[in-house]
C-alpha cells in the first residue's frame, strides 16, 4: 500500500526503483499516476554479469510508457535484462512520423543485457527524432559484453547532440570528446 501511496503523487519529478526487478517493476511504472511530471528515471536490478540469463527479463520497456513520461530528462537502467518492444518505434525515414516529442537529455546504461528478442536500443523513445536532444551518454561495458551493435546503432543517432560519451570497463574507464572519432567512423 505504501508504494501505491507514492506513486500517485500528481507532481512526482524524480523516481527510483531498485531492488529484484523482475515482474514487479512493469505494474509499478503503470501505475504512476502522473508519468508526464517524472523527469528522472532510474531502475536498478540486482542481476550480475555472472547471474545473467538473456531469457530472464527484468524489464520490458515499450512505447506506451515512454509516450507517458513526456518530461523525462534523465532515464538510467542498471543490472537488469532489458527487453524493449520496437513494434511502434518510428524508424528514421518512415513516411509517418511519431507525434511524440520527449527531451531525453542524459542515458545511463550500467551492466546491463538485453533479453533474446529485445528489439533495438533507439527503440527507447518511439521517434528517431526524439534522440536530438541527449546530451549525455554513459555506457558500462563488459569484457563480454554482446550489445556492442546496440550501443553503434544509438550513437549514430545520437552523435549531433552528444556533448558527453563515456564508456566505463571493467579494467579501464575512457572519457571521449562530441567527435567521438575513436568510437565512430568520420562522418564526412
Amino acid at each position: 500500500a505504501s508504494v501505491s501511496t507514492i506513486l500517485s503523487v500528481t507532481s512526482l519529478e524524480c523516481l527510483s526503483i531498485t531492488g529484484d526487478c523482475n515482474g514487479i517493476t512493469e505494474r509499478w511504472l503503470r501505475s504512476i499516476a502522473s508519468p508526464h511530471t517524472i523527469q528522472t528515471l532510474r531502475i536498478e536490478g540486482t542481476c550480475s554479469c555472472h547471474q545473467w540469463f538473456r531469457d530472464d527479463v527484468s524489464i520490458r520497456w515499450n512505447s506506451e510508457f515512454a509516450e507517458r513520461c513526456c518530461s523525462l530528462k534523465s532515464l538510467s537502467f542498471r543490472s537488469l535484462v532489458l527487453d524493449i518492444d520496437d513494434s511502434f518505434y518510428d524508424h528514421p525515414g518512415r513516411a509517418q512520423a511519431s507525434s511524440y516529442e520527449c527531451m531525453l537529455e542524459e542515458l545511463h546504461l550500467g551492466s546491463i543485457a538485453f533479453s533474446l528478442v529485445s528489439g533495438s536500443l533507439p527503440a527507447l523513445l518511439p521517434a528517431s527524432s526524439s534522440w536530438m536532444h541527449l546530451k549525455t551518454l554513459t555506457i558500462d561495458i563488459r569484457e563480454d559484453d554482446v550489445n556492442v551493435l546496440d550501443y553503434l546503432a544509438l550513437l549514430k543517432i545520437v552523435q549531433p547532440s552528444l556533448e558527453t560519451f563515456m564508456v566505463r570497463g571493467e579494467k579501464t574507464t575512457r572519457a571521449m570528446d562530441s567527435s567521438l572519432s575513436f568510437f565512430l567512423p568520420s562522418t564526412e
